[in-house]
């Protein structure tokens, strides 16, 4: 018969101890990690923010690229058109319109679903609450933006419903956006029309200037008055 004292014997004690602050500690350490939905919602902000701060910057990024390269084509184009003509601010106007009937298509092929994406997120992230949005673009970007929306709408936050629909006469770049009491519209063509209509204005004021001169001709015309005592 084993006794207390016989060294075979031991205590079994489970491992671990039954003390009550040790117990304590222990459930402690196991607690995972909670977090408030206000801080949920932050950490969805700023992720939101960071998202949209890229996407402006690689925006602004193309834009300068763009004008950059409007730049440099512009001054090639203009010194080889400009030489031995008397009426530069004029022809510098016709060769603007020129160069941005030539260069539109390549920008709306290479940035229009970058600017349609983009344009709708904004939209949707303001509108969250809105129960349905018809969004209309081009046909031939139609398969484009459907593949685009469904992330588009989850990065949003925006639990509505979204009626996509194709437009033929729309250009590549173009996007409407209509909700229950108002929308928004980015038209190129008409952009474009202003813009025109810009130059061509500035281009009829030049026509009145004498040439080589920086100033109106009304202007030019002033008689000069002294007085003699």
């Amino acid at each position: 018969m084993m006794t207390q004292n016989d060294p075979s014997v031991r205590k079994f004690n489970f491992g671990r101890s039954f003390d009550a602050s040790a117990m304590a500690a222990e459930t402690q350490k196991a607690k995972p990690p909670t977090f408030t939905q206000q801080q949920l919602d932050d950490a969805k902000s700023a992720g939101y923010a960071e998202g949209l701060a890229a996407g402006q910057k690689v925006a602004e990024e193309n834009i300068s690229a763009l004008l950059k390269k409007l730049h440099d084509q512009f001054k090639q184009a203009f010194e080889q058109q400009v030489q031995g003509q008397s009426r530069h601010d004029q022809t510098a106007s016709e060769l603007a319109l020129q160069l941005m009937r030539k260069l539109l298509p390549a920008y709306e092929a290479e940035f229009g679903l970058t600017e349609i994406s983009f344009l709708i997120q904004e939209t949707l992230q303001e509108l969250s609450q809105e129960p349905r949005l018809v969004v209309r673009v081009a046909d031939s970007m139609f398969d484009a933006v459907n593949e685009r929306l469904a992330k588009l709408t989850e990065r949003a936050a925006f639990a509505g419903k979204i009626i996509l629909l194709a437009e033929n006469a729309m250009g590549p770049s173009d996007v409407k956006i209509e909700w229950a009491d108002g929308g928004l519209e980015r038209d190129m063509a008409a952009l474009v029309q202003s813009l025109e209509a810009a130059l061509i204005k500035a281009r009829a004021k030049l026509d009145d200037r004498p040439i080589g001169s920086s100033q109106p001709a009304e202007q030019q015309q002033q008689p000069t008055t002294s007085l003699t005592t």
